[in-house]
């Protein structure tokens, strides 16, 4: 059997974003592939999100390789994309075409009435599609397939047993099945001018934030650590990758692991990296040893910079836990990276302003000011819907862009309109970024390493100011 996968590219709204976002390897979608020729088949990946593929060339390249199955990994941001591209493949050809990931697992039945695909297939993919695949060439009753949504005799029908894979120990990544060469990271978390890649360890995370959208529930699952440092020493020497980012939701969960893990990307690679952790999990002695291992930057989840809404979104830490993090990277000479969000259940003006003078006063290297998107399969989303403030038929998935977006959000959870929610987070931004000492600490950042962060820096200053004087 022949499988074509798509991870399709970002509307125009986040354009911004993307210039500055950089674009990372689809891994969720590299798993399924991955598993789908490990049991026998033949797979290809087209990442339109890197490609930037038209229309027309999509379809020569489907036909081409003439799949028996298509399977596509749909994002709320980019499922109007989906939507048309689903048409075009069904006008085009008559091959089945299924569609995954976050958003269709958090709307299976709107997803399947709402274009024109065969199949959805919510939670983990690898087991469910090849299941489908097999039953689809082979004939057979499609119902004992573990979270599969259809259409069959104008109803839908949705077997919520969803299939999940327990154990991910024994889960490979193809990495050739990706064009390496043109990913690239983040402006702000570009840490070498060389070859950049992504790797995960992980899947899942323990805990219950009310804005976060979950496709693997609560639980938390490792991946054989052999396993991951031979997919990294494939990349090294494949490619010559130079940086890596771990993608895992809390790569420091388990302290012992995560040191083993970085003494072996040193070993193999050399590389530099970046992994996102929580700053309740913040550790001197861990920060020192991941730093010595070379760890550059660590990416948190601080949220606000008040402890009233950090309590009410149930992210189970505080202001104080955020300090010690900031101040603990430092010592251990590795740069941080908050990631904030504006706009949560209870947020004024006066919070705002609370949240951004609180993280000039611990100067983090870099500050991501996002508003609030209750995507789906958040509890967030759930409430948006009861209120009245979300209708899924008229709603527009392109304005569902956290940061630099070209649109005003979807609504808004707190007593801010969307447009003042929006102008606050210009506000935000222009207030820790145009800083004379934040701008001199970056200036001396190209000093030290050239034309390289030079470069980096304009891009990330052009985008700002882009977005600044961007009226929505």
């Amino acid at each position: 059997m022949k499988a074509f996968f798509i991870n399709p590219h970002m509307p125009a709204s986040s354009w911004f974003n993307s210039s500055a976002a950089g674009v990372s390897p689809p891994l969720g979608l590299l798993s399924i592939a991955s598993y789908f020729i490990e049991k026998g088949n033949d797979a290809t990946i087209l990442d339109n999100s890197a490609e930037m593929l038209s229309e027309k060339n999509i379809i020569e390249k489907i036909k081409r390789y003439a799949p028996d199955i298509i399977g596509i990994t749909a994002t709320t941001t980019n499922f109007n994309i989906t939507k048309g591209l689903v048409s075009l493949i069904k006008k085009e050809t008559d091959i089945p075409v299924v569609l995954g990931g976050h958003h269709v697992s958090a709307l299976p039945e709107y997803s399947i009435e709402s274009t024109e695909a065969d199949f959805v297939i919510i939670g983990e993919g690898e087991k469910s599609f090849l299941k489908l695949a097999e039953k689809i060439k082979n004939g057979g009753s499609l119902a004992d397939i573990g979270g599969l949504c259809r259409k069959e005799s104008g109803k839908t029908i949705f077997n919520r047993n969803i299939e999940n894979i327990e154990d991910i120990k024994d889960l490979k990544l193809d990495y050739s099945l990706l064009p390496i060469e043109k990913y690239r990271p983040s402006l702000s978390r570009r840490l070498t001018p060389g070859v950049f890649s992504a790797v995960i360890t992980s899947r899942g995370c323990p805990y219950k934030c009310k804005f976060c959208s979950k496709l693997y529930g609560e639980k938390y699952l490792l991946r054989n650590e052999e396993t991951v440092i031979k997919e990294i020493e494939f990349l090294k020497k494949k490619y010559n990758i130079s940086e890596l980012i771990i993608w895992d939701d809390t790569f420091t969960f388990e302290k012992e692991r995560a040191i083993y893990l970085s003494r072996y990307i040193k070993k193999v690679s050399s590389a530099f990296w970046s992994c996102y952790s929580r700053v309740d999990k913040a550790d001197d002695k861990l920060y020192f040893e991941l730093s010595n291992n070379g760890l550059k930057e660590i990416v948190f989840g601080a949220e606000s910079g008040n402890d009233n809404i950090l309590k009410n979104i149930d992210k189970k830490i505080t202001k104080d836990q955020t300090k010690t993090a900031i101040e603990l990277t430092k010592k251990a000479k590795i740069s941080s990276f908050v990631s904030v969000i504006l706009g949560l259940p209870g947020e004024t003006r006066q919070t705002i302003d609370e949240t951004v003078d609180f993280f000039i006063s611990l100067e983090p290297d870099y500050a991501a000011f996002t508003t609030l998107i209750p995507f789906p399969g958040s509890e967030y989303f759930d409430t948006a819907i009861k209120k009245g403030l979300i209708d899924l038929k008229n709603t527009d998935w392109d304005s569902y862009v956290t940061i630099f977006s070209s649109k005003l959000p979807p609504c808004s959870l707190c007593d801010l309109t969307t447009k003042e929610l929006v102008d606050m987070q210009k506000y935000a931004m222009r207030k820790f970024l145009f800083r004379p000492k934040y701008i001199k600490k970056h200036f001396n950042k190209i000093l030290k390493e050239g034309l390289f962060r030079a470069g980096t820096v304009y891009k990330g200053a052009k985008t700002v100011l882009k977005h600044q004087l961007h009226k929505i």
